[in-house]
C-alpha cells in the first residue's frame, strides 16, 4: 500500500492471485484513496476479499482523490453487502469506468435487487453520457 499512496507513481497495480484479505483491501483503499494516488487500474482478483474489504474499497472510490478508472475483485469471497456497496459506490466514483465484480460465489439477490441494479446501472451510464437516445 505504501507504494501505492506513497508518490511512487506507479499507476498499474497487478495483486490478482496473492491472498489479499480484508486487511489487506482496507490498506490498499486507504491507499487509492490518498492525496498521492495516481493508481488507475487496480486488479485484485482471485484473492480472499470479503464484506468487509469491498466496503472499505466502497468507500475509497467516493474519495476526491480515487483515480481508479479500472477495478477488478473478480472471483473472491465478497457476499451481498459488500457488493452491494460496490454497486452502490460506482456512481458516486468520477473516475471508475471499469469494475469487474464476477465470480461471487457469496452473494444471493433476489430478482427485485436484479432489475433495481439494472436501473441504476443505465440511469448512472445516461449521466456520463453512454445512454445514448
Amino acid at each position: 500500500a505504501a507504494l501505492i499512496g506513497g508518490g511512487w507513481g506507479v499507476r498499474d497495480v497487478d495483486l490478482g492471485f496473492n491472498e489479499i484479505s480484508d486487511g489487506g483491501c482496507t490498506a490498499l483503499a486507504d491507499a487509492v484513496s490518498s492525496p498521492n494516488n495516481v493508481v488507475s487500474r487496480l486488479q485484485l482478483r482471485i484473492n480472499r476479499i470479503r464484506n468487509d474489504g469491498a466496503k472499505s474499497l466502497a468507500a475509497a472510490l467516493g474519495s476526491e482523490h480515487c483515480r481508479l478508472e479500472w477495478v477488478s475483485v473478480a472471483s473472491n469471497v465478497i457476499g451481498t453487502g459488500g457488493l452491494r456497496a460496490l454497486m452502490e459506490a460506482l456512481p458516486l466514483s468520477g473516475s471508475v469506468c471499469v469494475m469487474d465484480l464476477s465470480g461471487q460465489k457469496e452473494a444471493v439477490f433476489s430478482d427485485a435487487d436484479f432489475e433495481k441494479g439494472a436501473q441504476r446501472l443505465a440511469a448512472h451510464l445516461q449521466d456520463r453520457g453512454g445512454g445514448g437516445g
